[in-house]
């Protein structure tokens, strides 16, 4: 398990026939990688991952292309890099933002409560300050869902004072939070799942 982040650069999941990946380097050259039909994705680490955060990023941006159904009608899913990360993560993951008419914000709830109220009132302002013709804004803040992740590591005896601690948080800070925004998760459980098949 890897305690680094997931992504340093943008991902774009989307429809493809064929298994591939495309990176686009930071002068827009794209290179084609190929995706065996039942490998990982570990392949695209060195594409995505940025080993010390104080150094350029390796990438603009990535595309991954997999036989999803879903994918079909052109919605594509985006990975971005955490918010407040490093300073340039953070400003890759806001130019994105106007991009998005929805996104799930992944909560590290083994990180003393997980919800880090000054980087989510930072994603806050960047999501109003889309603005339509009407100065109405573009993005509604209903539209966004809430992922608290690792919920493996916290003691079950702790859950129910830092469930209700994210909550209260998020009613602070993320305007029309309802609670059927939140979801609890382990990624961990989740895969020690599927490799036991």
């Amino acid at each position: 398990c890897s305690h680094l982040s997931s992504t340093s650069v943008i991902c774009r999941l989307r429809y493809g026939v064929k298994r591939r990946a495309v990176a686009v380097s930071l002068d827009g050259t794209e290179r084609e990688i190929p995706l065996e039909e039942n490998a990982d994705l570990s392949v695209l680490s060195e594409y995505v991952h940025n080993k010390e955060r104080d150094q350029p990023l390796p990438h603009k941006s990535v595309d991954i292309y997999l036989p999803i159904n879903y994918l079909k009608s052109g919605v594509f899913l985006v990975d971005s890099p955490g918010i407040g990360e490093s300073a340039a993560m953070t400003s890759i993951a806001m130019d994105y933002l106007s991009e998005a008419f929805a996104f799930i914000y992944v909560i590290n709830s083994a990180n003393a409560g997980g919800v880090q109220v000054d980087r989510l009132q930072a994603l806050l302002q960047a999501v109003n300050s889309r603005k339509g013709e009407d100065d109405r804004p573009l993005f509604s803040p209903q539209s966004a869902i809430f992922v608290c992740n690792k919920w493996d590591l916290i003691p079950p005896s702790e859950r129910k004072a830092v469930k209700q601690d994210t909550v209260r948080k998020l009613q602070t800070c993320w305007p029309g939070f309802t609670t059927d925004q939140l979801f609890f998760l382990s990624a961990k459980l989740a895969a020690d799942i599927r490799a036991a098949g």
